[in-house]
């Protein structure tokens, strides 16, 4: 399963001919929770013209909905909806708010004004693309720790956990396809010492920058 989403909401504003346009991409861990979100901004933005989103949500049976909320049709919520598309996101709603200031855009000024809020609220967000996971329960002597410590730090692996008593016990983070591997190496480099415990998989996001955490699967997918 290959799913790309946001770590985060995130926000950008810009203004053109005196209209305020303020983009929002929120990230979905349900389908419904998009009306929430859409409510929420309603009201904390009361005094807007418009609430133009689109959200999509879903992997097999990919789901989406997009509005122009008062604007001409075809000018706001598909050119928001296009932008999510062609950044190949899932999971995620984006609401761009219009105060209106006065002066008309224009068809083509319009959809020129709802992909750049939609673009710029998801340039300013941070990334995350899920991926199933498990993780590996370690425990080592210490005369041991020294070279399983070297191999992980060189291959990236992102350790959840350091517990350092009697023994060594480390908690790492893997993905699914690669746990194997680190078994079979772990019991070699240990001349089979390390006592190694694999829990149930689990579901883990990337980040843009690199960092890895547990997630919880958005539901109903």
């Amino acid at each position: 399963m290959n799913l790309t989403t946001l770590a985060e909401s995130s926000m950008f504003s810009m203004e053109i001919k005196k209209s305020k346009f303020i983009g929002r991409a929120i990230p979905l861990l349900r389908e419904k929770d998009s009306d929430l979100w859409l409510e929420k901004i309603r009201t904390e933005e009361r005094g807007a013209a418009h609430h133009c989103f689109a959200w999509r949500f879903g992997l097999d049976r990919v789901q989406e909905r997009y509005s122009d909320d008062g604007e001409p049709s075809g000018t706001a919520g598909r050119p928001i909806l296009d932008v999510i598309r062609r950044q190949q996101l899932n999971c995620l709603l984006v609401v761009v708010t219009r105060y209106f200031g006065g002066t008309l855009l224009g068809a083509n000024g319009l959809v020129r004004a709802y992909t750049e809020a939609a673009a710029g609220a998801l340039q300013a967000a941070v990334k995350m693309a899920l991926f199933q996971a498990t993780v590996l329960e370690v425990t080592l002597p210490y005369s041991d720790y020294g070279r399983l410590e070297y191999a992980l730090h060189n291959e990236g692996v992102h350790i959840l956990e350091s517990d350092f008593t009697d023994n060594v016990r480390l908690r790492l983070l893997l993905s699914l396809q690669d746990s194997s591997q680190w078994q079979a190496a772990i019991q070699e480099w240990t001349a089979g010492r390390a006592t190694i415990h694999l829990s149930p998989p689990v579901w883990a996001g990337r980040v843009d920058h690199g960092e890895l955490r547990l997630e919880n699967l958005p539901q109903g997918l």
